[in-house]
């Protein structure tokens, strides 16, 4: 499952109800952020699959989260929670 799909499974909203959270709702910050750090993912392709508008805008939300230590390690135990989540439900 994509880091994508895991990210909106875990919200538990489909990609209508995604469009109406904020474009920069921290979930959907770190699940952008989580594609840029472990996809070749442009932020163009990622603004327009998450809804978060222009590629610049997502650019300028990632890029703190991308640059700090304290992030990094919360996008790492958000990417686990997906993981483990994404495993219950494929059981």
């Amino acid at each position: 499952m994509s880091i994508r799909a895991r990210c909106i499974t875990s919200w538990r909203v489909g990609t209508a109800e995604l469009a109406k959270l904020r474009k920069g709702h921290p979930d959907r910050m770190r699940c952008a952020a989580l594609v840029r750090l472990r996809t070749a993912m442009e932020n163009e392709w990622i603004a327009v699959r998450l809804a978060m508008g222009g590629s610049t805008y997502v650019s300028s939300l990632i890029h703190p989260l991308l640059r700090d230590a304290k992030e990094r390690r919360t996008l790492a135990a958000h990417e686990r929670a997906l993981d483990a989540e994404s495993e219950k439900v494929e059981k």
